[in-house]
């Protein structure tokens, strides 16, 4: 009877002591034994960051840029409005503005087919190609020496005649400066008109090369006319 007494009381005190203990499976306690700055692995919160990002800008960033697509070819005959975006242009094709139902439009037309369908250069190709230097060249050679021709004749030295040309003067240093101002102008004014547009394939005057010309052949009648009375 003792013993049965001693067996039940040790089992109640038992049961009493283990009620103190915390649980094992406590997740406060779990957290409390964890280092302030270390890093926890939160599963909730990271499937939270992965879903937050839009799927738009997922997208964007995989995105490859657009292709421009390329220019329709040009071809003759075309007609072109004022802001229209420009075809491709071939080497042989170019464009010059015309009238198309009373307004200007341009129109696409091969080089030298026209009077202003002459290729487009660059300034420096249209004032010193291997055409222009030759023709220019040519031109100052001929006003020089029908100046010198003039103030070389003996009836210029002798005050018997006068330049026939006001603007150039009685004295070389007048007709050298007026020559040489004028020369250049035209110079500049051809290369001008002859180049066009390279950048929108806008022809030049094709027929630029009269102005040099028609300088060389007021000179040639200088010189030819100063020669024919040197011995007046």
């Amino acid at each position: 009877m003792r013993f049965a007494s001693v067996i039940g009381f040790l089992l109640v005190a038992g049961t009493i002591h283990a009620q103190d203990f915390p649980p094992a499976h406590d997740t406060q306690g779990l957290s409390a034994l964890a280092k302030p700055d270390s890093l926890m692995f939160d599963p909730g919160k990271e499937a939270l960051s992965e879903t937050s990002i839009p799927d738009g800008l997922r997208l964007r960033a995989g995105a490859q840029p657009l292709v421009e697509l390329p220019k329709p070819a040009a071809y003759e005959g075309q007609w072109i409005a004022p802001g229209e975006q420009l075809p491709a242009f071939g080497n042989d094709l170019i464009i010059t503005e015309r009238k198309e139902d009373g307004r200007n439009m341009w129109h696409v037309e091969r080089v030298n087919s026209c009077s202003w369908c002459g290729p487009s250069l660059t300034w420096k190709q249209a004032a010193f190609d291997k055409k222009a230097t030759s023709l220019w060249a040519l031109r100052s050679a001929m006003f020089v020496t029908d100046l010198e021709i003039t103030h070389h004749s003996p009836c210029f030295v002798a005050h018997r005649c006068v330049e026939a040309d006001p603007l150039l003067g009685q004295t070389r240093a007048q007709g050298y400066a007026v020559a040489s101002a004028l020369t250049a102008l035209d110079w500049w004014i051809t290369a001008y008109l002859r180049k066009g547009n390279r950048t929108y394939h806008v022809g030049g005057y094709k027929h630029w090369y009269l102005f040099p010309i028609i300088g060389q052949t007021s000179s040639a009648i200088g010189i030819i006319a100063n020669l024919a009375r040197w011995n007046r």
